[in-house]
Order: C-alpha cells, then sequence, then structure tokens
C-alpha cells in the first residue's frame, strides 16, 4: 500500500462521525448502585431498557443538570498511532442539534464538519465540500443531538435490554435503541456504576455501511460533570483515539458559529433552486 493509499484510508476513517463516541461518553458526576441481576440472567430477568437507560442519566448527573447546559466547547487530540497521524480537535455544540468540528493536521490540512438545521456537511482538501444526503444526513443529523443520551426518547423509536455481557472486564447490561430510520444503535453498561463502556453502531457513509465500535474511559470531573478524557474508536480496522484536554459548558459562542460555510451554502442554494425548479415543471 503506497503512503497516499494509507493517508487516504487514515483520512476515510478519521472523517466518520467523531462525536458518536464523545456523545456518549459525556456525562455528569456519577454515582453507584449495585448491580441488580446475574451476569447472563434471563431476558425474563433483565430490567427494561428505560431503566437502564434513566439510571444511566441520573447516574450522570440527573436531567435537571443537563437542562443547565445550552452548550459545549470540547477541545482535543485525535491519533491513528499506526499511520503516525495526530490532529487536534475541537467540537462546539449547542442545542438543538448545532454542531461545528474542526480537525487540523499536516497530513490532512483542515476538516470541518457541522450541522446546522437541517443541513449536515463536511470540508476537507481531500473530498472538496459536501451536503450530506440521504441515510449519511440523517444519521449524523441523529448524532448530532445535543445531549443525546439525556434526550434519547426524542430520537429513537425503541429500547430493548437484550442481556448482560463481560465488556472491557465490566459486566454491562445489553441495550438496543433503534432509532426511526437507519441502524441501531447497542450500548453496553456497566451495572455497577450505569456509565456507558461501549457503543456499537453502524453508519452510513461514501464508502457504504461502516461499523464503529467505541469504548470510554479516563472518567474526570469537571465543572460538576463527568467526561471520558479518553474516548477509544475501532473502524476499518484501525484504532484511532480522542483525547479530550478541557471541557466548557454554557460558553460565549460567536453568532456565526454554526453558520454554514460560503462553499456549503452555495451548494445548499443550488439544490433548493433545482427542487423549486423541478416543483414548477409541467
Amino acid at each position: 500500500m503506497t503512503t497516499w493509499e494509507r493517508r487516504k484510508r487514515s483520512y476515510c476513517a478519521m472523517s466518520l462521525p467523531i462525536w458518536v463516541g464523545v456523545a456518549m461518553a459525556v456525562g455528569t458526576v456519577v454515582l453507584t448502585y449495585g448491580a441488580q441481576r446475574a451476569l447472563g440472567a434471563s431476558k425474563d430477568d433483565l430490567p427494561k431498557a428505560e431503566f437502564v437507560l434513566d439510571k444511566v442519566v441520573q447516574a450522570t448527573g440527573g436531567k435537571a443538570r443537563f437542562d443547565k447546559i445550552d452548550n459545549s466547547v470540547i477541545k482535543g487530540t485525535i491519533e491513528i498511532a499506526p499511520a503516525g497521524i495526530k490532529m487536534d480537535m475541537t467540537i462546539w455544540q449547542a442545542r438543538p442539534n448545532l454542531m461545528y468540528t474542526l480537525m487540523e493536521s499536516e497530513a490532512f490540512g483542515k476538516i470541518e464538519k457541522g450541522v446546522s438545521g437541517d443541513v449536515a456537511w463536511e470540508v476537507s482538501l481531500m473530498a472538496g465540500p459536501q451536503v450530506y444526503k440521504g441515510q449519511q444526513k440523517a444519521d449524523t443529523l441523529r448524532q448530532a443531538v445535543f445531549q443525546l443520551l439525556v434526550y434519547w426518547r426524542d430520537v429513537y423509536a425503541k429500547a430493548e435490554c437484550t442481556g448482560t455481557e463481560q465488556v472491557a472486564d465490566k459486566d454491562c447490561y445489553k441495550v438496543v435503541l433503534t432509532p426511526k430510520d437507519g441502524e441501531p444503535l447497542t450500548m453496553y453498561v456497566d451495572r455497577e456504576t450505569f456509565l456507558p463502556v461501549r457503543t456499537d453502531v453502524t453508519i452510513e457513509s461514501p464508502m457504504g455501511k461502516v461499523p464503529l465500535e467505541t469504548y470510554a474511559g479516563d472518567f474526570q470531573e469537571v465543572d460538576g460533570t463527568l467526561v471520558a478524557h479518553r474516548v477509544t474508536v475501532k473502524v476499518m480496522g484501525q484504532e484511532r483515539v480522542m483525547t479530550i484536554k478541557s471541557v466548557e459548558y454554557n460558553a460565549e459562542l460567536p453568532p456565526d458559529r454554526f453558520k454554514l460555510p460560503p462553499e456549503i451554502q452555495e451548494i445548499v442554494d443550488k439544490q433548493k433552486g433545482e427542487k423549486e425548479e423541478g416543483d414548477v415543471q409541467p
């Protein structure tokens, strides 16, 4: 494999939605609850998924605490060690589903990704400006929902606790969340702390369906919240590690923080014009 091919493969892995793991990893101060079922318990003995997910919210601070957080700014790095790639990363996110992600490195230059309203987009030197469509758009809009774990009922059509498994040496409940459209998300929740340990999801991308396996660790307290400062994502045969350096809530954001870049706005306007033109044709 040539250097260019390795870089392209690494870019493809890097450019997949990075906030899947972060959204599942950011929580508030953990409370500890005893395990309530034996590992490998029958389905009839399992708690309801709603119970487990509500415990996750409770264990990570409670809905009242989350309701007071209107935006967040997360800074850190992303590293793909085998490829020798390390990128600086900043994620700005605000209610209800506004997001802007900036990644920069010598290898790839600047990669920008965002969600504003019903537009999900990306701009990079390697891929150029893109406005997502179809399932890729739906997946990205869902993943950008602010505090997804707290407001999961607004996003997912069904939740089911399907069993117990050992994940990363922890006894976990296995909870499957099925969206209104798209692939289900499987979350493994520590039965003792009710913190998410791993999430599995398959997303749509230009390369087809791509499975993501995300692990959260190194939880540290930040402004009354508990945040995973190390998030490991396994994708396309590579392992990328996100190391969180700082987290700020209710930050003063520039008014245009989530404004579409000019090249993306141009694509949106063109698509809108083509649709309007098609609507008026006999």
